[in-house]
């Protein structure tokens, strides 16, 4: 079947690199005049939306897993549903996520966009899974933090990152003992959250 357009909230995108290949693209902004130097994303409050009814079409929901780039936005909605959670707001859509999951996400710029929802490390439960490569083998440049960034956002308690030894932007290794050992580590932590093992 053809490609699904776009949804009409979406701005257009923008190429990821001068030396990008042509369906490398991204939608979000990295900020250099900023110090926290991580991604942002334009029209947040555009996405949040769009994203929010998505959230009430499918409810109801235990969790939200984000790969790339739509793990910082997974990461702001469960700061959403924390906040929800801590101000005894019924309302908001985000509110039944009991746990999320970020795969190959960058340096968060977000929580600077909004500040209100990350005055502290979120209670959520978090499994972050980070590679440690970039395609030509180093470090990946300064937006590849390997899930430091995002982890920091996250009170420790309730925090699992798994880094592993393919390139950054794999959700899971190529190497299949290791993508065993994360997918077991994913389904303890599912099984942990839904069932509320993980300390208050």
């Amino acid at each position: 079947p053809p490609p699904l357009p776009p949804p009409p909230w979406l701005p257009p995108p923008v190429a990821a690199g001068p030396n990008a290949p042509g369906a490398l693209y991204s939608w979000t902004i990295q900020d250099d005049s900023q110090p926290h130097g991580g991604r942002e994303y334009p029209d947040l409050h555009l996405a949040l939306t769009h994203l929010h009814r998505l959230l009430e079409e499918h409810a109801p929901l235990d969790g939200i897993l984000g790969v790339g780039q739509g793990a910082g936005l997974a990461q702001v909605l469960s700061a959403q549903a924390c906040h929800a959670v801590a101000t005894g707001d019924p309302h908001s859509p985000a509110r039944q996520l009991q746990f999320a999951i970020l795969f190959a996400g960058a340096r968060p710029g977000y929580q600077h966009q909004r500040r209100d929802l990350f005055a502290q490390q979120l209670p959520m439960p978090t499994f972050i899974g980070a590679g440690v490569c970039s395609p030509s083998g180093s470090s990946g440049g300064p937006m590849v933090d390997h899930g430091v960034g995002m982890a920091s956002l996250v009170h420790m308690r309730v925090c699992n990152v798994f880094t592993h030894d393919s390139v950054h932007s794999r959700p899971f290794p190529e190497g299949r003992a290791q993508a065993d050992e994360e997918a077991e580590s994913i389904i303890g932590f599912i099984i942990r959250a839904i069932s509320e093992q993980f300390p208050k």
